[in-house]
């Protein structure tokens, strides 16, 4: 039971004094009222969902809440696991299942998390985590048969690469050709 004076939805804040009564709002002169303004909206027995489906609780007061307030829950079951805040950069990650926080593993950075994600979903696709997508054939093959762009901007098969750039040149030189230029621009 929470005590009077204290805002009913479970945030512990205090509530304000009720200037009149008014029984519609179930206010009386001079007591403090149940609810901060709109909290009796809240449900404290209902879980909070961000857009992803991740779950979310309430607490004004953490550094890594987000701008309504809220905190990601596993993020707050690793903290506990570590007996500390996070560290500055590190990221959890859910592995292999949201719900499941057996599964958590704390990343040093985003990065390292991004790598994480890439590596399941290869695993979960060809059966390697070692192997990469090709970004043009969109299949998973070694990367000893693969060439790496530069940082970011992931793999390709050298086939795969050089049918694109022949076929990229020829829309150029469709679109750049002499009589195109004539008829676009008569003077």
């Amino acid at each position: 039971m929470i005590e009077k004076g204290l805002c009913q939805c479970g945030c512990g804040q205090k509530t304000r004094i009720a200037p009149r009564t008014c029984t519609e709002k179930g206010w009386k002169n001079r007591e403090p009222l149940r609810f901060i303004n709109n909290h009796h909206l809240r449900k404290p027995w209902k879980q909070q969902f961000d857009s992803y489906g991740y779950k979310i609780i309430s607490m004004p007061d953490h550094p890594r809440r987000n701008k309504n307030n809220y905190v990601f829950e596993h993020i707050l079951v690793a903290e506990k696991a570590l007996g500390k805040p996070l560290p500055k950069g590190a990221r959890v990650h859910h592995f292999p299942f949201k719900e499941n926080f057996t599964h958590l593993v704390i990343c040093q950075s985003h990065i390292y998390h991004k790598l994480l994600h890439i590596r399941y979903r290869a695993l979960m696709a060809c059966g390697n985590p070692n192997w990469r997508k090709c970004n043009f054939c969109k299949k998973y093959d070694s990367q000893d048969n693969l060439y790496c762009y530069p940082v970011g901007y992931g793999y390709r098969h050298p086939s795969c690469y050089n049918a694109y750039q022949r076929e990229y040149r020829k829309k150029l030189e469709s679109s750049f050709s002499p009589l195109n230029l004539i008829t676009e621009n008569p003077q």
